[in-house]
């Protein structure tokens, strides 16, 4: 069964690795104003993993330790979701 995910405000910390959980297949959506941010503090073990096979390590990596917001646009733009 395939898993669709939407993403509507902010997704931070575990927020993150559940939206991003979405299946290939079925994507990821997002609205206009949605954004990601890797919080260090609930990322777990997902986004370890996830983030590196979906966007490459150096991007993960800033993401990671910068913490700073994702703007839907730049996420739409490294092909970890998609358009709504």
């Amino acid at each position: 069964m395939p898993i669709v995910t939407a993403i509507n405000g902010i997704a931070a910390g575990a927020g993150m690795s559940l939206a991003l959980m979405g299946d290939t297949g079925s994507r990821r959506t997002r609205r206009r104003s949605a954004s990601l941010r890797a919080d260090r503090s609930g990322a777990g073990l997902r986004l370890v993993v996830l983030l590196p096979r979906m966007i490459g390590m150096a991007r993960a990596m800033e993401l990671s330790l910068l913490a700073e917001r994702l703007p839907a646009e730049t996420a739409l733009a490294w092909g970890m979701i998609i358009a709504s």
